[in-house]
């Protein structure tokens, strides 16, 4: 489980990650993170790079 405050500080760092990789394309943002009927986002890598967000929102640097 993660708090309020480090699920905010993952989404900051997925978002942060995605720009940096895709720029401003909240179409293609969406899509990636669409949950399809298996219960997993379309993007594969999506769900992959949320799962390190979440770990880095939980580093005793992040939580400042």
């Amino acid at each position: 489980m993660i708090t309020e405050h480090e699920a905010l500080i993952a989404m900051r760092l997925f978002l942060e990650q995605f720009y940096a990789r895709a720029g401003n394309d909240m179409e293609t943002l969406i899509a990636d993170i669409t949950i399809e009927s298996d219960g997993k986002p379309l993007d594969p890598a999506a769900w992959d790079d949320w799962l390190r967000c979440v770990d880095e929102a939980k580093s005793p640097r992040q939580l400042g």
